[in-house]
């Protein structure tokens, strides 16, 4: 059979930005793998979905028969007028099961050590929907997507949220459910207001509104702590109920673009590839592997345990069984091959440029990051610099600086006298600086704006970007002495209009007794 049904698992890796893949109890399934995939995706997922990709891949052989094809019209388009309503669970696409809202549980997939290892993992084999996803530090995690919180058995390691999935569970106004989270994704939350619908966030668990509800295991194991957290459908629904959030939403769409469950129809994919054997390679230490059983028409999963040095079967430790889908599907995208990707276009699914790329983050120690200028904030200092050659009227102090915490003598300070934590230290002023003539000098610490403290360096900056050439900003200066004693003092400036010239009026006096800090701060550090 070749229908897209049932139980789903979405993947994604190193290299796979995302991968989906559908499973089920049903006795047969298919997914693909192959060129071509952004039209397929259109028509699996709907031209309207919430869930899109440019580049990914999938891949699904039938019993025997390796064939797919592209999916049918909407089932709901039928103009078969005999048949009953079109009512398919969002999840499975299989005839409704509730009204439930989607709930995803974040779990843990680390497996290093015999100490540090979540598996096996529980709860996972009944989940509707399984994500996984490479994050930081070249390890993956699961997200756990079930149709409704009833349905939920005991599930975990509870293990802390991502952006990606969240990405993936906004647009269905799913319940997001996790124990921490990551900075990126709550900025996610806070930008697209997802809070009511967040559950474990940052100082999110034990208020008094929101009290932790979840329980520890260690399975009789020497594991580490962080390895034992787990939760259950009756605590999820607590914790619901404690934050206000209703259990029921009126899904009129589904996750996937489902063949009808009412006539059995297919929703081949002609043209893509068969594959019996799918490897994800997530990093050395983090690789899945799918082969299909062609007698029970499922792609059985195994990982490799870095903690054993070998694949193993992936089981659910509450049934004792090898996890089996039906389908499966893999979204890839190579953003890892470019990791210098600043500068250049940021381009949407119709050609269109949306943005300027302004800096991406490589480095293995953090999840795979990026970040634009918005093309409206770009042209105008596109058209700019074709009139002028510079952004005119653009306001500055005219100095360099660096956080204190960039100096561990500077934050000692900080923390000893309770100065701001976003004080930051001068490190150069310009000769066009209006600080130039005044008493102001290298290794002062900037503490305060209009008498706003600097709880981070933040503060400073919106000041002088809410500010014109020419206004007059008051900072507040703190002065170190060798004996470490520190003095107080204000001191006004005029913003200076920014033409790029950067000229320093430091002294060759002043440049001989600069330090250099962390191999990047030059600066006078009073302590030498």
């Amino acid at each position: 059979m070749k229908k897209i049904t049932r139980r789903t698992v979405l993947r994604a890796s190193g290299l796979a930005a995302a991968s989906l893949a559908l499973s089920g109890c049903t006795p047969a399934g298919s997914a693909c793998v192959g060129n071509g995939f952004s039209d397929w995706l259109k028509q699996t997922f709907g031209k309207d979905s919430a869930a899109s990709s440019e580049s990914a891949g999938a891949a699904a052989p039938d019993a025997g028969t390796p064939d797919a094809g592209a999916a049918s019209e909407p089932p709901a388009e039928s103009a078969d007028t005999s048949l009953p309503a079109y009512n398919a669970d969002p999840l499975t696409g299989e005839p409704r099961r509730s009204n439930g809202r989607m709930v995803g549980v974040m779990v843990n997939n680390i497996s290093n050590t015999q100490r540090q290892n979540a598996r096996p993992q529980r709860g996972i084999g009944s989940a509707d929907l399984l994500i996984e996803s490479k994050v930081e530090g070249g390890i993956s995690r699961f997200c756990a997507v079930y149709y409704d919180a009833n349905a939920i058995p005991e599930v975990g390691p509870l293990r802390s949220g991502r952006d990606q999935f969240l990405q993936l569970l906004m647009p269905w106004q799913a319940l997001y459910y996790h124990d921490g989270e990551s900075a990126p994704c709550t900025k996610f939350i806070n930008v697209y207001n997802y809070s009511g619908l967040n559950i474990g966030g940052k100082s999110y668990f034990n208020t008094p509104t929101h009290p932790h509800v979840a329980h520890r295991d260690s399975r009789g194991r020497n594991v580490a702590y962080e390895h034992t957290e787990f939760t259950s459908g009756a605590e999820i629904r607590k914790a619901a109920a404690n934050a206000g959030i209703g259990l029921q939403y009126p899904y009129e769409s589904t996750f996937f673009r489902f063949a009808d469950y009412r006539t059995g129809a297919e929703n081949k994919m002609s043209g893509a590839a068969a594959a019996k054997t799918i490897n994800i390679v997530h990093s050395d230490s983090y690789k899945t592997t799918f082969s299909y059983n062609r007698w029970d028409h499922l792609y059985k999963m195994s990982m490799y345990s870095r903690a054993a040095g070998a694949f193993e079967n992936t089981v659910d430790e509450l049934t004792g069984k090898q996890l089996g889908f039906t389908n499966l599907l893999v979204c890839f995208a190579g953003i890892a091959d470019y990791p210098g990707n600043s500068g250049g276009a940021l381009i949407n699914e119709y050609g269109q440029v949306v943005g300027i790329n302004s800096l991406k983050i490589s480095d293995s120690s953090y999840e795979l990051m990026g970040f634009s200028i918005p093309i409206s904030s770009a042209k105008e200092i596109i058209d700019d610099l074709i009139a002028y050659g510079r952004v005119p009227n653009r306001p500055k102090l005219g100095i360099s600086y660096f956080s204190n915490t960039s100096n561990q003598q500077y934050n000692m300070i900080v923390q000893i006298k309770g100065l701001p934590a976003g004080s930051l230290i001068i490190a150069d002023i310009n000769e066009d600086s209006d600080l130039a003539n005044s008493s102001a000098q290298v290794g002062d610490l900037i503490t305060a704006v209009n008498g706003k403290e600097l709880s981070t360096s933040e503060v400073l900056l919106e000041a002088i970007e809410n500010a014109k050439v020419g206004d007059t900003l008051t900072l507040t200066l703190c002065r170190i002495s060798s004996n470490y004693q520190t003095k107080e003092f204000n001191v006004k400036v005029k913003l200076v209009e920014d033409t790029g010239n950067t000229t320093s009026s430091s002294s060759q006096q002043q440049q001989e007794q600069t330090t250099q800090q962390d191999n990047r701060s030059f600066y006078y550090n009073p302590f030498n």
